[in-house]
């Protein structure tokens, strides 16, 4: 598995990093595990599933609150904050929790933030 490393301008593979026997790979998959196996599918088929997902037509859509959380470009994070703004504005009722200390897999790399910024939205519901 390829993953970012901070500093790194290319991704290395997991085990250059912790080795073939480092918990890591039973946390993910344990966290995998608890997917719904068709989204696993449209993730192994990443560009057919976004070819025609029409985002700014479906956001709208949403009537639910919808919490934003991203994760920090410097630990891996993969939206910008471009893309953050554009979805605020076709979301109705969004709120953006920005991490600074952690990147894309959020609370595999710090639960302390992610908690936090999901209970201070829940708590506004």
């Amino acid at each position: 598995t390829p993953i970012s490393v901070q500093g790194q301008p290319d991704l290395v593979p997991v085990r250059s990093l912790f080795g073939e026997e480092h918990p890591w790979y039973q946390e993910m998959a344990e966290n995998l595990r608890h997917n719904d196996p068709e989204m696993l599918a449209a993730v192994l088929e990443f560009d057919q599933m976004h070819e025609q997902y029409e985002y700014e037509r479906l956001f709208p859509l949403i009537c639910c609150p919808v919490l934003i959380i991203q994760g920090s470009k410097a630990h891996g994070g993969l939206l910008t904050d471009e893309e953050i703004e554009h979805a605020v504005a076709l979301l109705p009722n969004v709120a953006v929790a920005r991490m600074q200390t952690v990147g894309h897999p959020l609370h595999t790399q710090q639960k302390e933030p992610v908690l936090l910024a999901m209970n201070a939205f829940l708590n506004t519901l």
